[in-house]
């Protein structure tokens, strides 16, 4: 396989040197409209390992006289490839079980294939009867078996497990082998139902509710926040750093770091901390790692109920931040920001307005359920907003940043050769590659667009095996400008020039 060549001068840009954006990705177009539903909103998603997307939310979708609710599925250039059955009745979580498996649902779970199609009915029959009230949560282990949260019946008392016709145990956590069934070698339970589990290691699991509720774990008080091991055993190792009568408040890990660090993100209140908190590093032992800023993070005017609800990596070793927010430490965001490694915010990036509007008929506060790194490059950001800096959306978009070469469908891209020279020049540019070019947006390091040009390789014909396009920066300043490639299976190069 060819790799991409650069001619010329390469530069590598410190991200503290330029100032520096994220743009939205035009190859990607879903090909849904539902911006004028009402309450129409984007809840989680998975990238499957072929780089097509399965999404779920609040919305319907009409394709070919059939109407989908609450799920579809994309390919990674926003196209439709779902061949789905059914409804999983609105909005729900969606967990990749394997590479071809994967479950989709709230209350209630289905599971079923990259096609769409329902698959292991058995575990779906048994588990309705094993977890009579689920709660929306759930963790899958890698045989396939399960833990979920089991909520109270009308006695207040857990939901029995039935297996049989027989009436077995009333537990808050239940786990379930791979057919669905009471697993009673799990030991572990919690005097009310978790909002969650999150993994942790390769051996361990952390779970998370309300402080104020979820208060003990096999009689052990957690405070909303645990560490197990697969068995269901207590990880006495850690210690919740979560306030216990905080009632309201609730943080979700995200992020478990190498070392055993890991995040909070929502809205809480850590030990000995007087103000709510919306995002925070914690070490392995769940003491407050003092090297991030854990007390500065996204806030609200007095009309917002604000937090963050999504934290995903980025190339220099900082963080995208999302949630619903309009200011991070003083500065105007709306529901997305970029923070350094320590949690400082960077003010440059998302300098315009963002996902600037949301709920039904556009209007309200934005918010940003999930930031989602793409394998193949790029972030997919999803939740409930209709503009992106004042261009209309669908509420879930792509995000690529000026400085990594993305490879969104790595098909083409990873086989072309694009060259530009020379580079560095006065300004005049010739761009041969030997696979067919679709489009080519020009940017400068603000972020801003300085040029496009449609179809180059239909326009100019294929030169024995090679398209060829001219560029003419010479009506630009001098700098540093950055080249996206559209190929013609929707994949895309990214190129820096020079102009001298």
């Amino acid at each position: 396989m060819k790799k991409l060549l650069f001619t010329g001068l390469f530069l590598v840009i410190g991200m503290g040197s330029y100032a520096q954006s994220f743009l939205l990705d035009s190859t990607f177009q879903p090909f849904f409209d539902i911006t004028k539903q009402r309450r129409a909103m984007i809840d989680d998603m998975i990238e499957l390992p072929s780089g097509n997307t399965i999404i779920t939310g609040t919305f319907q979708i009409n394709i070919s006289n059939r109407s989908f609710t609450g799920s579809v599925s994309l390919k990674s250039y926003g196209s439709n490839n779902f061949n789905f059955v059914g409804s999983t009745g609105g909005n729900g979580l969606i967990r990749l079980i394997s590479d071809s498996v994967y479950v989709i649902g709230y209350n209630s779970y289905v599971q079923r294939d990259t096609n769409g199609i329902g698959v292991n009915s058995l575990w779906r029959v048994n588990s309705l009867k094993s977890v009579r009230c689920g709660t929306g949560s759930l963790y899958f282990y890698a045989d396939g078996s399960s833990l979920f949260a089991n909520g109270r019946d009308n006695t207040g008392m857990p939901c029995p497990t039935i297996y049989n016709g027989d009436t077995l145990t009333r537990r808050h956590i239940l786990k379930l082998t791979p057919e669905g069934l009471w697993d009673s070698t799990f030991s572990g339970d919690a005097n009310f139902p978790p909002l969650g589990f999150a993994p942790y290691d390769s051996n361990r699991i952390l779970i998370y509710g309300y402080p104020g509720r979820f208060t003990h774990y096999n009689g052990v008080r957690v405070n909303g926040l645990c560490r197990i091991f697969l068995d269901g055993t207590l990880d006495t190792t850690f210690s919740s750093p979560l306030q216990p009568l905080a009632f309201g408040s609730l943080g979700s890990p995200n992020l478990v770091n190498k070392d055993g660090s890991f995040f909070l993100v929502g809205a809480f209140y850590v030990n000995g901390h007087p103000d709510l908190v919306t995002i925070a590093k914690f070490k392995a032992n769940g003491e407050l790692d003092p090297s991030f800023m854990n007390f500065s993070g996204p806030t609200g005017n007095t009309n917002l109920v604000y937090g963050v609800s999504t934290l995903a990596t980025t190339q220099d070793g900082g963080y995208l931040v999302g949630g619903v927010f309009n200011n991070y430490q003083g500065h105007a965001k709306n529901g997305i920001a970029k923070i350094d490694s320590t949690g400082k915010l960077e003010p440059h990036y998302f300098v315009n307005s963002g996902p600037d509007s949301s709920d039904w008929q556009g209007v309200g506060f934005p918010a940003v359920n999930f930031i989602c790194k793409s394998k193949f490059g790029g972030y997919y950001v999803g939740g409930d907003f209709r503009k992106w800096n004042g261009k209309s959306v669908q509420p879930i978009v792509r995000i690529t940043d000026l400085v990594t070469s993305i490879k969104e469908n790595p098909s083409l891209a990873e086989k072309a050769t694009i060259t530009a020279f020379p580079n560095p020049s006065n300004g005049n540019f010739t761009l041969s590659s030997d696979e067919p070019i679709n489009d080519l947006h020009l940017f400068n390091l603000l972020g801003k667009e300085v040029g496009y040009i449609p179809s180059p390789s239909e326009s100019n014909g294929n030169h024995s095996g090679t398209n060829q396009q001219l560029i003419n920066l010479t009506h630009q300043t001098k700098g540093i400008y950055l080249l996206r490639i559209t190929l013609t299976d929707g994949s895309v190069v990214s190129k820096k020039v020079i102009k001298n």
